[in-house]
């Protein structure tokens, strides 16, 4: 598989291997558009995890003496990430963030494995499905109350209701299926009982 210049190759067998591969954002050149599409690309592949970085300015390292050429402006701490270039904005930077983030709860957690395979039938883009989430969290303040790992499935289904009201009950019975494949015994029948009740905001 080539994405940006980098071939990547699977043998055979790689569904026995644990697969982690990494997408760095603020790189030379690339705009929001082109990392959307590097994302889907590397999406397709269905990695075991797959991490969300910033590019980092290093001390003593060739990209710090591009800083200009490039327009790149990083943070003067650790991590020294970057924050802007002349090809992508602050405003992007910190999408991409909340991106990440929602990557990191929803993918990379296979909390939610047959949810977002159900999900990802409605998109086009499998950027535009963390895009969304990410959007939903801001504007239900999520970001700065952080839910627990048992609120997820609530907000979840809050999600789909909002933007697919139609299929709330079908993402139901999924998130149900998720959350039994992951708990057992009463913990597990009481979810399940309480999901059911349940009526999405």
């Amino acid at each position: 598989v080539e994405c940006r210049g980098i071939y990547i190759h699977f043998p055979r067998s790689y569904k026995n291997m644990h697969i982690h591969l990494d997408l760095i954002a603020g790189l030379p050149y690339e705009d929001l558009s082109s990392f959307k599409k590097s994302f889907d690309d590397v999406y397709s592949l269905h990695p075991d995890q797959l991490q969300l970085g910033f590019l980092k300015v290093l001390h003593g390292t060739s990209i710090e003496d591009s800083v200009e050429e490039y327009g790149i402006v990083a943070k003067q701490e650790p991590p020294y990430e970057v924050l802007m270039t002349k090809y992508i904005t602050y405003d992007d930077v910190i999408l991409l963030k909340k991106v990440e983030e929602m990557v990191e709860m929803y993918y990379n957690s296979n909390q939610f494995p047959n949810t977002i395979a159900e999900l990802e039938k409605l998109y086009k883009s499998p950027f535009a499905i963390y895009e969304d989430l990410a959007k939903f969290y801001e504007i239900h303040n999520y970001f700065t109350n952080y839910p627990a790992r048992s609120q997820r499935y609530k907000i979840f289904l809050n999600f789909i209701h909002e933007y697919y009201s139609n299929l709330t009950e079908d993402f139901r019975e999924t998130l149900i299926k998720d959350y039994l494949l992951r708990e057992t015994g009463r913990k597990a029948q009481s979810f399940e009982r309480d999901f059911r009740e349940y009526i999405p905001e």
